[in-house]
């Protein structure tokens, strides 16, 4: 079924046909949504990308999800004959200078030493060549076999031009009452050992984190059922401290009052959520377009699964932006963070390398 999959997105891309093909963590099975023009049944559950903030230039992305059921002769058929559009090629937001980089985090640790702000997160943009022969469908490949417990994905729609991710940020799990979400915070570098000592810098930024979560889903009236961590995990290149939580949630509570308390985390903004998301507009001068936003599935009866936008970069027509960041508290040092963002960009910069060498 895979193959079939994989078969469908690429003559989907060969078209300029908005769709995005995608993978759960710790699944095997490839996933397919498509524009509302090519599947016309009623479908019961949407896939959604959502950028770090909504505006006339970054619109929500909708799209159906295709059941396996809903493969059939006609279907491709119908895929066949509809003719190619006009491509969907963005301009990419520009990249980050090393000095850029280090006038916004001395600003940032600026406005930390003020104390009422804890934590920030700082973010840049650095631009890998694209080669004449870039294939995003071999690269997404290579993100879906090199990223088992990340959310995979490869988007393609002309409100957002081509992007692809390795997100290891579940948002939350929702289903009925229950809601399941993670506190992720703190980085280093992959270890061959796998054993990880975490310094109190990183252990204090996590323990921010999942105070923030726990607080304002008791705002809504979430009540803590199971907590499991910190504990170190592992993604492509680098180890994060992880806090799993189970919520119980009130019946009255919709996903839309969920996804409002949780989003942006402060994984992505920082603490306090607001003070942070100020001096992110104030010193890091760029527009983060879907870095940071939201993305993944939602059901009719308000069920959801939905990640953080992170490890993504976003495919130009003569270039590929990759987004990382890092969380800045008042005991940074500049040089680390810089390391740490370079560290992030490394599962991007391999996926695009595979396909060097393919060619």
């Amino acid at each position: 079924m895979n193959n079939l999959v994989i078969s469908i997105a690429g003559t989907l891309l060969s078209k300029n046909i908005p769709f995005c093909i995608y993978r759960f963590p710790e699944e095997y099975n490839l996933k397919l949504a498509v524009s509302s023009d090519l599947l016309t049944d009623e479908v019961g559950i949407v896939f959604k990308m959502s950028p770090f903030q909504k505006s006339n230039e970054n619109k929500e992305v909708i799209l159906k999800v295709l059941q396996k059921e809903l493969i059939t002769d006609n279907f491709l058929e119908k895929l066949h004959k509809m003719p190619v559009r006009s491509d969907f090629w963005r301009s990419l937001s520009p990249q980050t200078s090393k000095k850029n980089y280090f006038t916004q985090i001395h600003s940032f640790l600026d406005e930390l030493q003020k104390g009422d702000l804890k934590k920030a997160i700082l973010s840049r943009v650095f631009y890998e060549e694209k080669s004449k022969d870039f294939d995003a469908i071999h690269c997404f490949q290579e993100l879906h076999q090199n990223n088992p417990s990340a959310f995979v994905y490869l988007a393609c729609h002309p409100f957002s031009g081509m992007w692809l991710g390795a997100s290891p940020e579940l948002l939350l799990l929702k289903e009925g009452t229950s809601l399941q979400t993670i506190a992720l915070a703190g980085t280093q570098s992959k270890n061959p050992t796998k054993e990880y000592h975490w310094r109190k810098k990183e252990q204090e930024e996590h323990a921010m984190v999942g105070q923030h979560i726990e607080k304002v889903l008791k705002k809504i009236g979430g009540g803590v059922e199971a907590k499991k961590g910190p504990y170190s995990i592992e993604t492509d290149s680098v180890a994060h401290l992880r806090t799993n939580y189970d919520f119980n949630l009130p019946k009255n509570v919709d996903l839309e009052e969920v996804v409002k308390v949780l989003h942006p985390t402060p994984a992505i903004a920082g603490l306090p959520v607001t003070n942070a998301l100020n001096c992110i507009q104030n010193h890091e001068k760029y527009d983060r377009k879907y870095y940071c936003g939201i993305i993944g599935e939602i059901e009719q009866e308000g069920n959801a699964r939905l990640f953080v936008n992170l490890r993504c970069m976003e495919v130009g027509k003569e270039n590929i932006a990759i987004y990382v960041g890092g969380g800045i508290t008042a005991d940074s040092d500049p040089r680390e963070e810089w390391e740490e963002t370079v560290l992030k960009g490394k599962t991007m910069k391999r996926c695009i390398d595979s396909t060097k060498v393919l060619h």
